[in-house]
């Protein structure tokens, strides 16, 4: 029989051996963990929304830049989640502050309005984006609805009108990769003209698909104004008519 101190002792050999057989677990770990190879940061998290336009900002600030593709979620001030996706990574220019702005589009429809409202003057609507409704519309009544931690991570567009420039407007035919690509937002300049219809086959907040508004007019007439249709292919609609709103804007 063991004393207690053969007791005591034999008990800290075990422990002491255990200890060590943890140590060795550790190092193995270590080892097999710089053996695994290492995703790639865009790759994990391409389908992981960010919360926020602010999110974004901070991490174009810290030098980072969002992925091509990756989708945002804004909480609005009512309480509904707006759906964006980054469509351009490349083609703004740096601001002063160093800064290099991407291009983020509304992909889930919320709304569906005139382009333009009758008027005297036009009574089937006017197909001139800056003096449109839905412009005036976007500019006030949807961009107060973000809060303004997101109003304050756009960046305003001042080649479309508005006092300030608009910090929400719609695309071009040519910025939604209809025509020359070279013109086109980076989501949609894809070679593959399946692929880019595809791109632009938006639907609403229904899961209906939707046909949204262009910003180009309609050669013809006073009220033609483009758009994209269900399958993604160009149309035109009378621009009184009813579209789905899928506007973008600059973060930075």
């Amino acid at each position: 029989m063991m004393t207690p101190n053969q007791m005591i002792s034999k008990t800290r050999e075990e422990l002491n051996a255990m200890a060590d057989r943890c140590r060795d677990m550790a190092e193995d770990l270590e080892e097999l963990a710089d053996s695994l190879p290492v995703l790639p940061a865009a790759a994990a998290t391409l389908d992981a929304p960010m919360e926020g336009f602010e999110a974004v900002s901070k991490m174009l600030r810290t030098g980072k830049r969002p992925d091509l593709g990756q989708t945002v979620i804004t909480t609005l001030e009512d309480g509904a989640e707006a759906v964006w996706r980054i469509i351009d990574t490349a083609r703004m220019a740096a601001r002063e502050n160093g800064v290099r702005p991407v291009v983020a589009q509304l992909v889930k429809i919320m709304d569906y309005r005139p382009f333009s409202m009758p008027s005297k003057r036009f009574p089937w609507g006017c197909n001139r984006y800056e003096i449109s409704s839905l412009a005036d519309w976007l500019d006030d009544c949807f961009l107060r609805r973000l809060t303004c931690a997101a109003q304050d991570s756009i960046v305003a567009r001042r080649d479309l009108g508005g006092e300030d420039g608009r910090k929400l407007w719609l695309l071009s035919a040519d910025e939604a990769g209809f025509g020359d690509l070279d013109q086109a937002f980076e989501w949609y300049a894809c070679e593959d003209e399946d692929e880019r219809d595809e791109r632009r086959q938006l639907k609403d907040s229904d899961g209906d698909p939707a046909y949204w508004w262009l910003r180009t007019p309609y050669s013809g007439g006073a009220n033609g104004v483009r758009g994209v249709g269900a399958s993604g292919a160009l149309y035109g609609s009378s621009a009184d008519s009813a579209g789905g709103v899928a506007p973008a804007c600059i973060i930075g």
